[in-house]
């Protein structure tokens, strides 16, 4: 199932710091909207974040593709049903290299 842009919800402001800090580091941005898409990748990892969740706030990792080829890490917490982006941006070279192992497992499994 698609995820729409009625899933989501983000801080406008903390989402145009977060694009403007990661073009600074890599001269590439990426929006929140470009962010979402990394859901409706059907090999995206998950996993909850425990150094950074609360017990008010848990929070969960993903690592995944947007565009069919950019490999992303977005930072979300669950809020209201919906998926509040807290971070993103492009992948790190090892976190790259551990995403397409995990495709790679699964094609190595059919």
């Amino acid at each position: 199932m698609k995820n729409t842009e009625s899933d989501f919800e983000s801080d406008p402001v903390k989402a145009a710091k977060n694009e403007k800090k990661h073009k600074k580091k890599n001269g590439a941005g990426l929006t929140f909207e470009e962010a979402q898409e990394v859901f409706n990748d059907e090999f995206y990892q998950e996993r909850f974040d425990v150094e950074n969740s609360t017990l008010e706030e848990a929070r969960y990792q993903v690592i995944g593709r947007v565009k069919s080829q950019l490999v992303v890490f977005v930072v979300y917490t669950p809020r209201n049903g919906k998926k509040r982006i807290i971070s993103a941006r492009i992948a790190n070279e090892r976190e790259r290299k551990w995403y397409y192992e995990q495709v790679r497992r699964y094609y190595s499994g059919m």
